[in-house]
């Protein structure tokens, strides 16, 4: 009997084991993948949150570069003509010289007020009327007429900068003067 009691005993002991044992929810194995996978879900929505401001940001710059001409130098007109004021004079501006930083200046046409940026190089012809200077001479709000070429980033590469007197210049803007073919064939 004594040994029937030990293993009625153990049953128990083995039963009530058994039912203290916690289940598989409640384990800390399923607790630690339960944080594993809450973190993962969090790192991925940070993600996708910065994606969607990175997204932004590059649609306002794509947005604001193609509309920049637009914004700033206003529409161009639809029935420019070839020889007419309409376009932007790419190989060539008038004006006064805004900002002189070596071997950079940033004239402002007189034409349209738009700022050009001028790349100069050892090959630059700077001249005062007929005497050639140096690029050190140039100074703020001088008149210039410089004649170039324009290269991929919209700016001008100088071959000539020509300084001139104010007085050269009428008060309210010198218009280039251009004739298009129509007035050309109506003489």
């Amino acid at each position: 009997m004594e040994h029937n009691n030990k293993e009625i005993n153990n049953q128990i002991k083995e039963e009530s084991v058994q039912f203290q044992r916690p289940s598989f929810f409640q384990s800390r194995g399923f607790i630690t993948i339960l944080w594993i996978v809450g973190g993962v879900i969090l790192l991925l929505l940070m993600f996708k949150a910065g994606e969607m401001v990175e997204s932004q940001k590059a649609d306002f710059s794509y947005r604001w570069g193609q509309n920049y001409y637009s914004n700033f130098v206003g529409r161009p007109s639809l029935n420019a003509d070839i020889g007419g004021n309409n376009l932007m004079m790419t190989h060539g501006v008038f004006g006064s010289i805004i900002s002189v930083n070596a071997p950079d200046l940033i004239v402002q046409d007189i034409n349209n007020n738009v700022e050009k940026d001028i790349i100069t190089s050892t090959g630059t012809l700077i001249r005062d009327l007929n005497k050639a200077i140096s690029f050190k001479d140039l100074e703020t709000n001088e008149r210039v007429i410089i004649i170039g070429s324009p290269n991929a980033s919209g700016q001008i590469e100088a071959r000539l900068i020509r300084v001139v007197p104010n007085s050269s210049f009428p008060p309210g803007g010198a218009q280039l003067q251009t004739r298009s073919q129509s007035q050309i064939k109506n003489k």
